[in-house]
């Protein structure tokens, strides 16, 4: 028998990649004892390529920080994959941006026999060498990084790289490859020429941006009249992929208002979510002080997955309460703020708004005069009278009810009628029981007006000189319809124009 043994090299071609096909096929010619030429069947035999398939995964926590700058941790993931070749001298890269001022490693574990590390790290630059990464493989590194205010709102974007090799060394095993790394004839790399595209990497974005709070009141009504309930919105903009832990929303309303209760709404936008989300506020009252009340949501860790800002609505209701203070003109101001640990950094950053409203109320301004004649008047005469009342106040005035009842010296109350109605104000029934009349209850917005007219006469009883006071009275509410929350004057801690 016969052994022929060969060594031919894998070249570092851009046709050799893995999973690619290569043939060698093998003859034998020799001469028979009658110098014939024999030729035996040629023998194929087949090598496939297999190649390094380095993957790098990176990451950063928390995603996003404020303009105030924070303290971060990266994590980069490396491994290779379990049908590939192995890799040797990998080396991995992250060049901190410029934003960062500091970096320290934290943790560098390796699986499935990566072999050979070598810890180059210093300043901002994170710098390994791996001697040997086999197939399904992995290594995973963990570093801090602090980036000190103040920063740009915006986007950090931190890229973490690796290069590596096909062989070990650089004439792999025993020095027997040919050429030099690189070359045609020399093991493969990462250089980015040619074929030598042994390289990949990953980035992280940490978003820098500033968490944004508005209020305000949109319920729409320009005064406020007592029993009226007041729409709040609260409007929170998150940037994007920030994560603040301790999460505390409150609201303290004035001496004043009181919250309705099941009359809370929160809406994430899309991308946000509250690690707990309660369904109504935990209210604390004569908090901070006597006559305020304070709502609060302890919504925990509250995270915006996007990369965009994205907003938190709440909405709910407060009562203008019917008390004393609560008069034409008052203003009540309700203070909100939301309170969360400072991601990346330490202690806790509060933002704030407020808005207000105005107490409103009806006052009604009632005339009363003579329009007939006044003097040289006898027992039996008529006299006319004309009653105007006006709403000079705020708001509206509801359920109006006017009387009159004759005084001493008047009789006979006649051709009662509403002579007009204007500004909005809504016609009465009247009634009329001979010595008095009334109306039903009607409603009378701001400027609105209503003059009533009727006649009396002089009683046979009056002497020459006798003074007759005739007074009409008002009665009304500040809401419309039966409402236990309106102001109507009839009790001694409110007080109804």
């Amino acid at each position: 028998s016969y052994i022929l043994e060969l060594k031919a090299v894998v070249e570092n071609t851009a046709a050799n990649q893995a999973g690619a096909t290569l043939s060698n096929q093998g003859g034998l010619s020799y001469f028979n004892g009658l110098s014939q030429l024999q030729n035996l069947t040629p023998a194929d035999r087949d090598v496939t390529v297999i190649e390094p398939d380095i993957r790098i995964e990176k990451n950063v926590d928390p995603h996003g920080i404020l303009p105030a700058g924070g303290t971060v941790q990266f994590a980069v993931n490396v491994t290779n994959q379990a049908q590939a070749a192995d890799a040797y001298d990998v080396r991995i890269i992250d060049t901190l941006p410029a934003q960062f001022s500091s970096m320290t490693v934290i943790g560098i574990t390796p699986s499935g026999g990566v072999t050979g590390i070598i810890d180059n790290s210093s300043g901002t630059v994170l710098d390994l060498r791996v001697g040997h990464f086999p197939a399904a493989g992995g290594l995973l590194i963990t570093y801090r990084a602090t980036a000190p205010g103040p920063l740009q709102i915006g986007t950090i974007t931190n890229t973490a790289t690796a290069t590596w090799t096909s062989l070990p060394g650089a004439q792999g095993s025993g020095d027997q490859t040919p050429g030099s790394p690189g070359d045609s004839n020399g093991e493969r790399t990462g250089s980015g020429q040619g074929p030598n595209d042994y390289a990949g990497g990953d980035s992280a974005d940490l978003m820098v941006g500033s968490v944004g709070l508005a209020k305000s009141i949109i319920s729409g009504a320009g005064r406020y009249a007592v029993g009226d309930t007041v729409r709040t919105q609260v409007v929170i903009t998150l940037p994007g992929q920030l994560s603040a832990d301790n999460s505390r929303f409150e609201d303290v309303l004035d001496e004043g208002l009181s919250y309705v209760a099941g009359s809370l709404q929160v809406t994430p936008a899309s991308g946000v979510t509250l690690g707990l989300n309660p369904t109504e506020f935990t209210r604390t009252d004569d908090s901070p002080s006597a006559g305020y009340e304070t709502l609060a949501l302890a919504w925990g860790t509250v995270s915006n997955s996007t990369g965009t800002a994205a907003t938190i609505t709440v909405q709910y209701d407060a009562l203008v309460d019917n008390v004393l203070l609560n008069q034409d003109n008052h203003n009540l101001s309700n203070n909100v703020a939301l309170t969360f640990d400072v991601p990346g950094g330490t202690g806790t950053s509060t933002i704030s708004d407020s808005a207000s409203v105005t107490v409103g109320e009806p006052h009604l301004a009632t005339a009363k005069t003579i329009t007939s004649a006044v003097t040289g008047l006898d027992a039996g005469d008529p006299i006319d009278f004309q009653v105007e009342v006006t709403n000079n106040g705020t708001t509206s005035a509801y359920e109006v009810v006017l009387s009159d009842s004759l005084p001493g010296g008047l009789e006979q109350v006649t051709d009662l009628r509403v002579m007009s109605s204007s500004g909005g104000a809504e016609t009465p029934s009247l009634s009329n029981n001979g010595t008095g009349w009334t109306t039903t209850g009607f409603d009378i917005p701001v400027g609105g007006s209503v003059i009533i007219g009727f006649s009396a006469r002089l009683s046979v009883g009056v002497v020459p000189g006798q003074q007759i006071q005739n007074t009409v009275g008002a009665t009304f509410t500040s809401r419309d319809g039966t409402d236990p929350d309106e102001r109507d004057g009839s009790t001694a801690t409110s007080d109804q124009d």
